[in-house]
């Protein structure tokens, strides 16, 4: 080869190309001919030949293609719903109240139409052909509003039993607000003199040895809300940024039965204005009656127990649904998905793994140390500061100053 190239090196270039040409014309045999006279034939034509295709003739050979084309369409929306899997996590319901709800406002809304969408498409649909029907959903709601008017009932129950224990702290003692009479019982320390009425109190707060137990108390319940509010926060997250249906044919869910791909607006918002705003209310309320109930107990022991048994009320959405609802249902809730995109990386561009290698959980820890901080007035060394000048932090110093005064003078704090 190399010889005829180099004993034909001057060979006109005219020759050179009808070489290539008929080289073409040889590879291309087994896929069609180029006859002499293609110049004088339009290029579609053209095409259906060199690819050995008669152009359409009749209306059976249009109908083939078109149908053709719309199996491939159909193929290509299969392949599109299976590839949302790839970019998004599956996340599951909480097995509570408000995720019972929700699976039974998704499983009503959708009436049966993602097993008439799957199968119409030539796939198995493995969740229940069968709906919920009504009942379903009626229980669902009656559950919902039972969780919600038993957790409010017994929070308000003991909010305003706190209450009237602080009411007597807020209204000072002698004319003297606790920052007022915890001066004067420092000043009174070295003296070992003290007002008869400040010393009742003082004897009152001296059944408390160790003042540090509001400050671990008061951090176990902040600790024990801090998951109540993320719930509330990533369920408004997941219900805000999850696909929107947008044409009726589109099913919610995916072929498994149990993976929610959209929700329609109205349904959207009706679980928004459901599930995590009212989750949200509920533990903010829950929170706030749950610290002043703890402050205002005057025992070690009180103040232990009183904290489980505002630990009792977070806990009751999740006792009445598995008292009053199936195994079946319970196994379903469980099962039940929301195809979402994760939570976000709040450091990602900084710090891309440190937020799941510990920087979350310092984070979580430092807001409970803050919220705590807060509480007590800085564990009493700022109930003076006008940002912590509030009756349990101020009742947190006088507490601390009283717990010295009897420390030093226990004779008379009995």
């Amino acid at each position: 080869m190399f010889s005829w190239i180099s004993g034909n090196g001057a060979q006109p270039a005219q020759s050179q190309s009808e070489g290539l040409r008929a080289l073409s014309r040889s590879s291309l045999g087994g896929i069609g001919t180029v006859s002499r006279d293609s110049a004088d034939t339009p290029p579609s034509r053209q095409l259906f030949t060199q690819l050995n295709v008669a152009p359409v003739g009749s209306h059976a050979d249009a109908s083939d293609i078109v149908q053709q084309r719309a199996d491939i369409e159909e193929q290509r929306a299969n392949d599109e719903e299976r590839l949302k899997t790839l970019h998004k996590d599956k996340s599951p319901l909480e097995e509570d109240g408000y995720g019972l709800l929700t699976m039974r406002m998704v499983y009503a809304w959708d009436a049966g139409n993602s097993a008439l969408f799957w199968t119409h498409h030539g796939i198995e649909y493995e969740g229940s052909y069968r709906q919920d029907g009504v009942l379903a959903l009626v229980h669902a709601i009656a559950l919902f509003k039972i969780t919600i008017v038993s957790q409010v009932w017994i929070t308000v129950m003991l909010y305003w039993n706190s209450k009237a224990l602080m009411a007597q702290w807020s209204d000072g003692i002698n004319g003297l607000d606790l920052n007022q009479a915890a001066d004067r019982v420092s000043q009174s320390v070295g003296l070992g003199v003290l007002e008869q009425d400040i010393l009742e109190e003082c004897k009152r707060t001296w059944a408390i040895k160790r003042n540090e137990v509001f400050i671990f108390v008061l951090f176990l319940w902040t600790a024990r809300m801090i998951p109540e509010f993320r719930m509330a926060k990533n369920s408004l997250r997941e219900l805000w940024s999850i696909d929107a249906v947008k044409d009726s044919g589109q099913p919610l869910l995916a072929a498994d039965g149990c993976t929610v791909l959209r929700l329609s607006p109205w349904l959207r918002i009706l679980l928004i204005a459901s599930v995590p705003l009212i989750r949200a209310v509920v533990a903010v309320f829950i929170f706030i009656a749950g610290c002043d109930f703890i402050c205002s107990q005057s025992g070690t022991g009180d103040v232990v127990l009183k904290g489980m048994c505002m630990w009792f009320v977070t806990d009751v959405d999740s006792i009445f649904l598995k008292a009053f609802s199936s195994q079946n249902a319970q196994r379903k809730l469980k099962s039940l998905r929301l195809l979402v995109k994760g939570e976000a990386n709040p450091f990602s561009d900084i710090m891309p793994e440190s937020w799941d290698h510990g920087l979350a959980g310092l984070t979580y820890g430092s807001i409970a140390t803050l919220v705590v901080c807060y509480q007590t007035g800085c564990f009493g060394y700022a109930s003076e500061v006008p940002l912590f000048n509030h009756t349990k932090a101020q009742l947190y110093n006088f507490r601390g100053m009283c717990h010295e005064y009897c420390t030093h003078h226990s004779t008379q704090c009995g």
